[in-house]
């Protein structure tokens, strides 16, 4: 870690202000920002938050899709079923299960 030589107060609230040359080092934006919180032995460290894909966890491009962040990787993924068992996989996340056994049990085939 290297040492800024600053060094600020925490208020009555538990609030400590970030000095204007760090936010602007790290991009940090006023009211818009979020932080991730983490204590490892004696250290509090501020991470910037940033939302990242519920399937494959990456960072960047990410969309929210029902209340869900994904990246358009995943997105483009789950749109082009590969094969029937892909096809299937994701027909069993949006169709009720009773549905689903019966589609299986018409067509012959037994789901692992």
């Amino acid at each position: 870690m290297k040492a800024t030589g600053m060094v600020r107060p925490v208020d009555t609230l538990g609030r400590i202000v970030i000095p204007r040359e760090i936010r602007k080092m790290f991009d940090i934006k006023d009211g818009e920002d979020h932080f991730e919180i983490f204590v490892s032995d004696n250290q509090i460290v501020l991470k910037k938050y940033e939302p990242c894909c519920v399937f494959c966890s990456e960072v960047g491009d990410t969309v929210i899709m029902n209340d869900r962040i994904v990246c358009k990787n995943c997105i483009e993924k789950r749109q082009k079923p590969q094969g029937v068992g892909e096809a299937l996989r994701l027909f069993v996340r949006f169709v009720p299960f009773v549905y689903f056994y019966a589609l299986c049990a018409l067509i012959g085939f037994v789901p692992a």
